[in-house]
């Protein structure tokens, strides 16, 4: 199995893994800035995590990477609360009709996985299209569920 490299650690490992393995996956040229941390300490499984993290990773880096522009940015904002946690990813798009917008059957699919995975663990996802730039907003409720 490969090995990822730790450069970037907001304080959760399944995050970690994922967000520097794809990190290692973007062009050289996309500058990356991330802000806060996901504890470990958290009522969301570890495979909510993946499902959820992953693919709006995975839909951001496959958009950065076909741009040829020279100001490509992707942003990874972390708000944790005791009760809620708050991921906001920001990159910059090709051009409002980009597939993964539009839900082509490839991010079709990941964009519903991200959908059924927040509803599981009660959160919201909202997205958006701003100066050119893609807005995922992901809530995830951080509390234990009590019948």
């Amino acid at each position: 199995a490969a090995k990822i490299n730790i450069v970037r650690d907001v304080g959760n490992e399944t995050f970690n893994i994922l967000l520097n393995y794809y990190i290692s996956m973007l062009k050289p040229d996309v500058k990356v800035t991330i802000e806060g941390t996901f504890k470990d300490d958290i009522n969301i499984s570890p495979l909510d995590i993946n499902l959820i993290i992953g693919n709006v990773l995975k839909n951001s880096v496959e958009e950065l990477n076909k741009s040829n522009d020279d100001n490509k940015i992707s942003e990874l904002h972390i708000i944790f609360q005791e009760r809620y946690v708050r991921i906001t990813v920001i990159n910059t798009i090709l051009n409002e009709k980009s597939k993964w917008i539009k839900g082509d059957k490839e991010h079709g699919y990941g964009i519903s996985i991200i959908q059924e995975n927040v509803r599981k663990c009660n959160g919201q996802y909202e997205y958006k299209i701003e100066d050119d730039k893609y807005i995922v907003v992901i809530t995830l409720r951080n509390e234990k569920n009590t019948i």
